[in-house]
C-alpha cells in the first residue's frame, strides 16, 4: 500500500481504528457507551479521568445516543486497503490550519474547502467530503 507508508503512527492508528469498525460496526457500541459515564449532563461537559480540564461537547449525550443506534444497524463493509497520499497531505494541512488555533471544522481559516485542499495534491472525480 503506496499511501500507508507515509502516515505517521497516529494516522495509521486511526486507519486501523476504521477499519476494524467498518468490519463490525456493534463492537464499538461498548466504546461509545463507556464515554457517556464521563458526561456531566448539565453541562455537557465531559470529565474524564486524571484530566485537569474538560471537554465541553455542545450536543451532549444525544449525539453518542445517536451514534449507538446507527452503529447497531450498520451492516460491515470493506476495509479501507490504501490511503491516497493527497488525501493524508490535504488533511494533514487542514489539522495544522484549524487544529494550532482551537477551532474545528471543514473550512479552513482562509476559507479552503475539501476540494480545494485536495486539488493542491492532486486531481479528485466527481465528489469529496470530510
Amino acid at each position: 500500500s503506496q499511501g500507508l507508508k507515509f502516515l505517521s503512527k497516529l494516522e495509521y492508528d486511526v486507519w486501523v481504528e476504521l477499519n476494524r469498525i467498518r468490519a463490525n460496526p456493534r463492537s464499538y457500541i461498548p466504546h461509545v457507551q463507556n464515554k457517556l459515564q464521563y458526561l456531566d449532563h448539565s453541562t455537557s461537559t465531559f470529565w474524564y479521568p486524571d484530566a485537569s480540564v474538560g471537554i465541553i461537547s455542545p450536543e451532549g449525550a444525544s449525539v453518542y445516543n445517536e451514534t449507538i443506534a446507527f452503529l447497531a444497524n450498520l451492516a460491515p463493509v470493506q476495509p479501507i486497503r490504501d490511503v491516497p497520499l493527497p488525501m493524508t497531505l490535504a488533511a494533514r494541512d487542514h489539522a495544522a490550519d484549524i487544529g494550532s488555533k482551537g477551532l474545528r471544522g471543514h473550512k479552513g481559516t482562509n476559507g479552503t474547502t475539501c476540494g480545494k485542499r485536495l486539488a493542491k495534491y492532486g486531481r479528485w472525480r466527481v465528489q469529496c467530503s470530510e
